[in-house]
């Protein structure tokens, strides 16, 4: 963890204490970027828990109480959550509140921020790229966006001195910032983060409509399948809100696999043995350059850690 220095903000805010909010609370809360870091969640159950999670923190018992308070305003609520949220914290937003949040689509974001905020409104959206399978509060933990890049998406809602505080804060708790456009955003993540999503659904839901019984599959699971599952064990409403929140691409994405696997397919069916062996290296090529850039989560025995490259943006 970065070592602790100046606070960046007075207040800063989290709301929608999950996986992420609440991994964040702990990183903020290390490296006191804050004097005051004020929890909310919109379960009463899980507002009964924060305190107890989070030492030092602050649990607001209302939306209006941990707004009203913030210079950091940060969203950790799913996507569908947004337009209701949104119009709660508008009337109570004060001028000085700089509003981010944790989405993993940004161009639905940032439409949404501009109309259903106030003008005065400066809004940072942001995505960490990091996160597990599991999710609530009680799966939090620190060091989560450790090395792994956090990309700021600056609208013409955006102010160059929030952005400025954002790109601080996520470099507080060890994030790489990249700057990009919404657009660009949604279409590469679609293809990294979202696709990927929809072919271990799509796996695991092939293999239980298959003939075979489920307890064979589970006990004949090879370590593809079993990482598949993995990804497949990831929230379902979390899921089901980024797909309904990127939808033309994730089309996309879904037509650049299936031309893929069909080139698969013909190579087999022709016995196409070289032309499979180069589509293979190059996949295998590009897991090098994922270890290069740090992002592939937890490491192997076999695979070095990286070092820290310089941050962007």
């Amino acid at each position: 963890m970065p070592e602790a220095r100046a606070p960046l903000a007075r207040n800063i805010s989290i709301v929608g204490v999950g996986h992420i909010g609440g991994s964040l609370a702990y990183d903020l809360l290390a490296t006191r970027a804050c004097t005051t870091l004020t929890l909310h969640d919109s379960s009463r159950r899980a507002r009964n828990n924060l305190a107890a999670l989070f030492p030092g923190c602050c649990v607001a018992g209302s939306l209006e109480d941990a707004v009203r308070t913030a210079d950091l305003l940060i969203l950790a609520t799913p996507l569908s959550a947004y337009p209701k949220l949104l119009a709660a914290i508008a009337p109570v937003l004060a001028r000085r509140t700089v509003v981010s949040d944790v989405g993993s689509v940004k161009s639905i974001v940032c439409q949404q921020f501009s109309e259903l905020l106030p003008p005065r409104a400066v809004c940072v959206p942001a995505h960490p790229v990091a996160g597990t399978e599991h999710s609530g509060a009680e799966n939090a933990r620190a060091n989560l966006f450790r090395n792994r890049y956090t990309i700021l998406t600056p609208s013409e809602r955006s102010s160059s001195s929030g952005v400025r505080l954002v790109k601080a804060l996520w470099r507080r708790v060890g994030a790489r910032v990249m700057l990009l456009p919404a657009a660009q955003h949604d279409s590469i993540l679609a293809l990294t983060s979202h696709l990927p999503h929809a072919i271990a659904y799509a796996l695991v839901l092939a293999a239980l409509e298959s003939p075979h019984r489920e307890s064979d599959l589970a006990k004949l699971s090879a370590g593809g399948f079993r990482d598949f599952t993995r990804i497949a064990a990831s929230s379902a409403r979390m899921w089901h809100d980024v797909f309904f929140a990127n939808p033309q691409e994730l089309k996309r994405s879904l037509k650049h696999f299936r031309a893929a696997l069909d080139k698969i397919e013909r190579a087999v069916a022709k016995g196409r043995s070289e032309e499979l062996i180069a589509f293979f290296e190059r996949a295998r090529a590009s897991r090098r350059s994922i270890l290069a850039e740090g992002q592939a989560g937890v490491f192997l025995p076999d695979e070095p850690a990286p070092s820290n490259s310089p941050e962007q943006g």
